[in-house]
């Protein structure tokens, strides 16, 4: 992509770049960037997370660069079933104006009196986020969820066994050490 980015003029840089700056200018505080990323889309090997990019760099406060782990967030955090960090991405202006749509409800509603939350600012968070799931971070509740589901089989148990006539709970095949032991093994693996 570097290499067919570079087959772009000086001049074509300039001309398209002016244009979608001014076009921005004119129009993209209240239409948003469409037209400028449309603009910027047309020198070769600009797709739309370049040009949101260029964009972005122009106007932080407004337009967010359409970062992967950003997008995804913003995107997917309702996904219930928690697979929003592994969907796939359409890197395309309708995918990306959407994310815009959603940045600017997202911005509009942690918006405190005079003070707003910059584009920047999102993508930051949606950053951090990223890189939290990647690290696990999505893992990591699925398996505090395993631990509560065995932590609660493990107190039924109990409660059957004392029902069963063990006072303690403890006893299990008449060896109440033995069964400390298993318990404190399990209790180790986790």
């Amino acid at each position: 992509m570097t290499r067919l980015v570079g087959t772009n003029s000086a001049s074509e840089i300039k001309n398209v770049t002016r244009d979608a700056f001014r076009s921005y200018d004119d129009a993209g505080a209240t239409e948003g960037p469409q037209a400028s990323l449309s603009k910027l889309c047309s020198l070769k090997g600009i797709g739309p997370a370049s040009a949101s990019l260029l964009l972005s760099v122009y106007e932080m406060d407004r337009i967010p660069f359409f970062s992967d782990e950003c997008f995804r967030w913003v995107m997917y955090a309702d996904d219930k079933k928690g697979h929003g960090w592994d969907r796939e991405i359409k890197y395309d202006a309708k995918s990306y104006n959407a994310y815009f749509e959603r940045v600017q409800e997202l911005r509009d509603r942690l918006k405190e009196g005079d003070e707003t939350v910059q584009a920047c600012d999102v993508e930051r968070v949606g950053f951090v986020l990223g890189k939290e799931a990647a690290a696990g971070g999505n893992k990591r509740r699925g398996e505090a969820k395993q631990e509560k589901s065995e932590a609660r089989q493990e107190k039924e148990e109990r409660s059957s066994r004392k029902r069963a006539g063990d006072e303690d709970g403890d006893a299990q095949d008449g060896d109440p050490i033995a069964s400390r032991t298993r318990r404190s093994k399990k209790l180790h693996d986790a």
